[in-house]
């Protein structure tokens, strides 16, 4: 082996020797931070970069970054902690970019921000910190001897597609929809005239209670033994009749109920005591399960029939229909004195 071969041996051995200490020092942990720019002007803004080198395995704790870095420079935004891991190696790069501004002139310190660091299976934290720095806001130069103007307007932009785009949509269907419109009564006054509906008259509620108690008689119920559907039947008919004739909501009121919402209409007194014998027989045998006899079957039946008949309203004359009967009446009474 000759000496130039010697020599490039001990260099190889030399060189892995100092890379195997950079890479121990590069395992130890390491805080750093990078300010964009030392001095701005009021309200601008500059970014600090904070980067953490930790080998893997290693939990840290930063520092709360919600609203300042000092009482006078704020922070504006940040992009969170970024994780990269180098390459053939264990450590991992934990990246943060905050973006700062201040109003106040002058300069500003900006503190150590402290970090927390332990190993995995250690119980004690460690604490590394970053360096202290200072940023220098200025305020804008103003030349004094310059004549006071006004605030500039604003400056009017030019339309883009996407501001267009949606009004031309807004106006194709406005025309979109008048067009429409104006089809629908070119055809509408295109077709026939409908044929008027002809409306039946409405059955008057006596009429319906007396053809319900007729049909309620042909069933024949208390002869084949369901005397409670019989006198049920015979009430609920009345009830109906009672909230179509007189407005009154008997078909969810009780007998006593009925009788102070009937107290307040002018019925006939003969009329209001039939309506309520057959009320009170009707509960009996609901509540009571009493048993009436035939006889007071029937008569239950017959004083409904004579409650809607005595109930019927009268219809009232018109004043043309008086007079033709006062005419009548003269004129009978001139024939008979002839």
């Amino acid at each position: 082996m000759n000496l130039k071969q010697q020599t490039y041996i001990w260099l190889a051995i030399a060189a892995g020797f100092l890379w195997i200490n950079a890479e121990g020092r590069n395992s130890e942990p390491s805080v750093q931070l990078d300010v964009g720019a030392d001095s701005i002007y009021i309200g601008s803004q500059t970014d600090v970069v904070i980067s953490i080198a930790s080998p893997a395995g290693y939990f840290w704790q930063w520092p709360e970054l919600v609203d300042k870095l000092s009482d006078k420079v704020e922070i504006v935004s940040q992009t969170g902690i970024d994780t990269i891991r180098k390459r053939r190696s264990d450590l991992l790069i934990y990246r943060n970019e905050i973006r700062i501004t201040s109003f106040d002139t002058g300069f500003h310190a900006v503190p150590p921000l402290v970090f927390q660091y332990k190993a995995s299976g250690d119980t004690i934290w460690n604490m590394l910190q970053t360096r202290p720095f200072l940023i220098y806001v200025a305020a804008p130069e103003v030349d004094l001897t310059l004549p006071i103007r006004d605030i500039k307007g604003p400056v009017r932009a030019p339309l883009t597609a996407r501001e267009v785009i949606p009004w031309l949509l807004i106006a194709l269907l406005v025309v979109a929809g008048i067009l429409l419109y104006i089809r629908y009564i070119k055809r509408k006054r295109a077709l026939p005239p409908k044929i008027a509906r002809i409306i039946k008259p409405t059955v008057p509620p006596h009429t319906l209670a007396l053809d319900a108690l007729d049909k309620l008689r042909k069933e024949k119920l208390w002869q084949s033994g369901r005397i409670k559907q019989y006198h049920s039947g015979i009430t609920d008919i009345l009830r109906h009749y009672l909230e179509g004739r007189y407005g009154i909501s008997a078909v969810e009121m009780t007998t006593s109920e009925i009788r102070e919402a009937v107290s307040d209409q002018m019925l006939p007194s003969q009329a209001v005591e039939n309506l309520f014998r057959i009320f009170e027989r009707a509960d009996l045998v609901k509540f009571a399960k009493s048993q009436p006899l035939p006889g007071e079957h029937e008569e239950s039946f017959m004083l409904a029939v004579e409650f809607v008949r005595a109930t019927i309203p009268v219809p009232v004359e018109t004043q043309a229909d008086a007079g033709s009967k006062n005419f009548d009446d003269q004129s009978n009474t001139g024939k008979n004195n002839d």
